[in-house]
């Protein structure tokens, strides 16, 4: 009995430290990406970032904001809007996104354990450039280009706004938790 006993509290003692330890935290990316600003100019500058959902085929896809908005403003509709678009870029809903339609990809699990492993400033100074001015970064163009995605997807993960430059083929990242 007693040995059950001590299990047990190994057991919860090992769940608790487990789950505290995660360094996967939801990010309020209603407020990071400020959806509800009243300034036209965010509302704007919003539309040019890379959002990422997660598909039924458990893909990652590059989606635009219109895509998670649209349900809310063709009935306007607020309430709700903040968890909505949050449950959404966290993953805890799925999205109806056709791969067709979209770029999409699967997890690279190495990138994944390097974003779980590496302190925050670790994963950025490993997968991307510091541009000749030191003011921009950019994901580093020499990797292939599901790491590229990949990356971009857990700089977005990590609270950093994702633009791309059509023009020169160049994912750039700015640190939206610093503005």
């Amino acid at each position: 009995m007693e040995a059950n006993r001590f299990n047990l509290i190994k057991i919860l003692l090992f769940i608790t430290i487990l789950s505290s330890c995660s360094k996967e935290k939801e990010k309020n990316f209603y407020e990071l990406y400020s959806i509800n600003s009243k300034k036209e100019e965010d509302k704007i500058q919003a539309n040019y970032y890379i959002y990422f959902a997660k598909n039924t085929q458990n893909q990652i896809c590059i989606i635009k904001l219109h895509e998670i908005l649209y349900p809310y403003e063709k009935n306007n509709i607020t309430e709700g809007l903040d968890s909505h678009f949050n449950d959404v870029l966290n993953q805890k809903d799925f999205m109806q996104v056709d791969s067709t339609d979209h770029v999409c990809f699967k997890m690279d699990k190495k990138i994944e354990k390097d974003y779980l492993n590496l302190e925050r400033n670790e994963f950025v100074d490993k997968f991307t450039l510091l541009s000749k001015n030191k003011k921009d970064r950019s994901i580093n163009y020499k990797l292939e280009s599901d790491q590229i995605l990949n990356v971009a997807y857990f700089m977005f993960r990590h609270g950093f706004k994702i633009t791309f430059n059509d023009y020169l083929g160049t994912y750039y990242v700015d640190d939206l938790e610093i503005h």
